[in-house]
């Protein structure tokens, strides 16, 4: 009896069953922590694929053979995930495979989703029998619209500038620069929010509301997605390469379709120039002179060439919209991206404007003009606005949509 009821050595026992269980927890933990943390890395690398893949989406024509997975691919291996490279697997299902093909959205070609899976390899459970477990991580992306109307890509110097009593008005919309703002000599400028990648300058009695925020990431172009118009043979004006054209004459495409100009320049003094609506590619120089006044009612000037310039005189008056649906819904003026010459809008009192004006590479000049109506929304490399010009944001128009988007995450 004494000998069964001997309990010496139990402890043991028990103290290595409770050794071996505490490892086993360990294990565990250990193995637990490192996939949590590469299920983090690979989520983030997942949300970057997808906004990057967004971005290039064509919301008038998503399955435009245009699209193509690179820009989200490369997201993924700048934050660390290459496919087919240390067991990751990249998938990006777009519009040029059928759209997402899990979640509330699949088979819809408006939206891009990101599927990221790592086999990572275990160390603790490893022991066990358990050599590799799979990370896995998902993300949907799709172009909404964005909430900033005015943007200033160039990376270096002030790209935003107010002088001189101008007045920027974007009350329904952001305004975005990749640069320094400077806001001086009682200009203001107005809108939701203000914010650049640079520094923000106001002093001499320029203000602005709310006050800028500083030091934001650059953002990219909002337009990228756009398909420049496809357009035949270029002729010249029906003027006899003077620029002289009688009061009342009316020019341009039949139809609202596309007709390519050499150039086109109307000289001082034409009076009652009508534009038929259309799209307007202008291979070369689009000049209008003091006194002119022109008008046109859902027209796209497109600029293909660098070297192409865009010079608006003081004293036009202009009433141009563009055209409220289409493909180029929105679009006024587009300079190509391979062209840097400054647009420049010298103004006139009586102008009406409405539209984007796009040129990602192009400085965009607006003085002179007090009163001028001119209803923009702008896509520049720099905007200077100086000495009483007006620019109000696109946005205020009933009955327009903007077509500048910006990506969101819904997954």
């Amino acid at each position: 009896m004494r000998r069964l009821g001997d309990e010496s050595g139990q402890t043991l026992v028990i103290a290595a069953l409770s050794i071996a269980m505490l490892l086993g927890f360990l294990a565990f933990a250990v193995d637990a922590g490192i996939l949590l943390r590469e299920r983090r890395m690979a989520q983030i690398a997942a949300d970057a694929a997808a906004i990057a893949g967004a971005a290039y989406l064509n919301p008038d024509n998503p399955t435009s053979s245009t699209y193509t997975p690179t820009a989200a691919l490369a997201a993924a291996s700048l934050n660390g995930f290459t496919n087919g490279s240390n067991g990751v697997t990249v998938t990006i299902n777009g519009p040029t495979n059928g759209g997402p093909k899990y979640g509330a959205f699949a088979g819809n070609p408006h939206y891009v989703e990101a599927i990221v899976s790592q086999s990572e390899k275990t160390f603790f459970l490893n022991l066990v029998g358990n050599h590799f477990m799979t990370v896995t991580t998902r993300a949907v992306a799709t172009l909404g619209n964005s909430q900033n109307c005015i943007y200033a890509l160039g990376s270096s110097g002030i790209v935003i500038n107010a002088s001189n009593g101008a007045n920027l008005t974007a009350t329904s919309c952001g305004i975005m620069g990749n640069g320094n703002l400077s806001v001086v000599g009682g200009a203001r400028i107005t809108a939701q929010s203000i914010a650049v990648a640079g520094t923000s300058t106001i002093n001499n009695g320029g203000s602005t509301s709310p006050t800028p925020a500083t030091g934001i990431p650059p953002v990219s172009n909002p337009l990228a997605y756009l398909t420049p118009p496809t357009y035949g043979s270029c002729v010249n004006p029906p003027n006899g390469g003077n620029g002289s054209y009688a009061n009342g004459v009316t020019l341009g495409p039949t139809g609202g379709g596309t007709i390519c100009y050499n150039y086109l320049d109307i000289a001082n003094g034409a009076t009652n120039i009508t534009l038929n609506p259309g799209v307007y590619v202008i291979n070369g120089n689009f000049t209008l002179g003091g006194g002119v006044s022109v008008t046109g009612t859902g027209v796209t000037f497109y600029f293909p060439n660098s070297g192409d310039t865009i010079n608006i005189a003081n004293g036009v008056t202009l009433n141009l919209s563009a055209p409220t649906s289409g493909s180029l819904n929105g679009i006024l003026f587009w300079q190509s991206s391979s062209d840097t010459s400054t647009i420049s809008l010298e103004g006139g009192a009586n102008s009406n404007l409405q539209g984007v004006i796009y040129a990602p590479t192009a400085p965009l000049l607006v003085e002179n003009g007090t009163g001028t109506n001119t209803y923009v929304d702008t896509i520049v490399q720099s905007l200077t606005i100086d000495g009483g010009a007006t620019l109000k944001n696109y946005d205020l128009l009933a009955g327009t949509s903007n077509p500048i988007k910006a990506v969101e995450l819904v997954e």
